[in-house]
């Protein structure tokens, strides 16, 4: 180490894999380590710039919050964590900690196929990341603490935002339900809901509706807690209470033993509901999973087909809401980054109180 190196404050990065649950945990890690003394890699140029490949950022503390749910998460964590190797190894101090989904998952696992990881921490003791750090550091030893329940709701700790305009707003953690193609309930364990008033206190018209399918059988089969007609009455209600609000949704194409007529049931729902956008998903086998084990799987050819027929639909579906307000005038908050093209184009982008992109 440099007399330069001694002389920088000590910093961190955290590398978010998945879904926007991690975002949100993650802004809580960041949060966690400034209240430890720790300073974003960012505000330090001479730390960024010694930077390499393996995505480090230049940082004395690395922490990667894990994904199990998308395909090919292990994979992608330990080709991350063998960049990282040799960057720990010519950088003295640096430590890696792995967080999330994956690390509830593998547990000890993750220090036995990578052993220069220092410290591995659950899904549910989030904040316990500086003291992890602080025991790998003394005991020259990977520190592994992994809960089998929550012990302190996340949106309680320290949080660093991203941003200084928008942030991930939690109304619960955890799952009860036992959907046949989801391993989230056993990592993220038992439902446990925010108290009305603090969401309320911090949420936008814009709320998300997760539809998984229109199909009566397919819901079933995935052990929705609601059918269609159920899903159909909520919205509804949402949209009688709330008029303005925007309503997103996830919808997975190629669920096991998904007909045609399944499929076009999703269609339907879709054009009735109208969602201003929706996070789309080719079904993909999950290990552990009821619905992995089937024999009837989609063809990947028959799936793909559905899915881009989907996605036209709903590419429609958000030009005709947009093209309705033209000419309406809303209030937008001025953003920084969400238009990729403003300055090309020299034009300006923000959010309206829906959370819709303006340009």
């Amino acid at each position: 180490m440099t007399p330069q190196d001694t002389a920088l404050p000590r910093t961190y990065a955290v590398r978010t894999l998945g879904c926007q649950m991690n975002e949100h945990d993650s802004e809580r890690m960041a949060g966690l380590l400034e209240q430890a003394g720790l300073v974003p890699v960012e505000q330090v140029p001479e730390a960024a710039a010694r930077a390499t490949d393996a995505g480090d950022m230049g940082a004395d503390v690395i922490v990667i919050n894990t994904c199990s749910v998308r395909e090919n998460a292990a994979t992608r964590l330990f080709g991350n964590l063998g960049q990282l190797a040799s960057v720990k190894r010519a950088r003295p101090g640096m430590q890696i900690a792995v967080g999330g989904c994956l690390a509830q998952q593998m547990r000890n696992g993750i220090v036995e196929k990578a052993p220069w990881v220092d410290a591995v921490f659950g899904t549910h003791n989030i904040d316990v990341l500086p003291a992890l750090l602080r025991r790998a550091e003394h005991n020259r030893a990977a520190a592994v603490e992994i809960e089998e329940s929550l012990k302190v709701f996340p949106s309680t700790l320290p949080t660093h935002r991203e941003s200084a305009y928008a942030a991930w707003v939690s109304i619960s953690v955890g799952c009860n339900n036992t959907c046949t193609f989801c391993i989230v309930p056993h990592l993220r364990g038992k439902e446990r809901d925010r108290r009305p008033g603090d969401i309320l206190a911090e949420v936008m018209p814009s709320l998300h509706m997760p539809l998984q399918s229109g199909s009566d059988v397919i819901l079933r089969q995935m052990r929705r807690s609601y059918r269609r007609e159920r899903f159909m009455g909520i919205l509804e209600r949402v949209r009688a209470a709330i008029p303005e609000a925007a309503i997103t949704t996830d919808i997975i194409v190629g669920f096991p033993g998904e007909t045609e007529e399944d499929f076009q049931a999703t269609l339907d729902v879709v054009e009735q509901a109208r969602f201003s956008s929706a996070f789309t998903f080719l079904y993909s086998p999950r290990p552990g999973t009821p619905a992995a084990d089937r024999e009837d799987q989609v063809p990947d050819d028959v799936a793909l087909e559905r899915y881009q027929r989907l996605i036209k639909l709903q590419e429609r579906i958000c030009a005709e809401d947009n093209a309705a307000l033209a000419g309406t005038e809303v209030e937008v908050l001025v953003s920084e980054g969400d238009g990729r093209k403003d300055g090309a184009t020299h034009r300006i982008s923000g959010r309206a109180r829906d959370n819709r992109l303006v340009h």
